[in-house]
C-alpha cells in the first residue's frame, strides 16, 4: 500500500520487560492520554521493537513507549513526536518521468 508507511519505534530497558507504544496522530497535548496502542509484546526483553505499519507518509504522531517488567512495575517514558517520511515516486510516476524525458530529447533533435 501507498496511503502508509511502517514505521519502527525502538527502546531500551535495563531489565527485561514487556513492550507497548501508544500513538495518536498530530502535535496535540502531552499531558492527554494517546488513544491507540499495540498489542503488548508479552516477551521480556531489553532491546525493544515494535513495529506499526499503519501510519501515514508525511504525518506528524506522538508516541509513548512503555515496558513493564517480570515483578509488574511499569514505565512509561516521555512522550515524543515524530514526522514519518513523504512517500517516494511510485513506479508508474518514474515510467512516465522517463518517458518525458525521452520525448524532450526528441524534440531537440528536430
Amino acid at each position: 500500500r501507498t496511503d502508509r508507511t511502517q514505521t519502527v519505534i525502538s527502546w531500551k530497558t535495563d531489565e527485561p520487560s514487556t513492550s507497548v507504544v501508544r500513538y495518536e496522530e498530530g502535535s496535540g497535548s502531552s499531558e492527554k492520554e494517546l488513544s491507540n496502542e499495540t498489542e503488548e509484546a508479552e516477551s521480556y526483553t531489553t532491546s525493544h521493537a515494535v513495529v506499526i505499519p499503519i501510519f501515514k507518509p508525511g504525518t506528524i504522531y506522538r508516541v509513548q513507549v512503555s515496558s513493564t517488567d517480570e515483578a509488574g512495575n511499569t514505565s512509561k517514558f516521555p512522550m515524543r513526536t515524530i514526522i514519518t517520511p513523504k512517500q517516494n515516486e511510485s513506479v508508474v510516476d518514474v515510467i512516465f518521468k522517463n518517458f518525458e524525458d525521452t520525448f524532450k530529447v526528441f524534440q531537440k533533435i528536430r
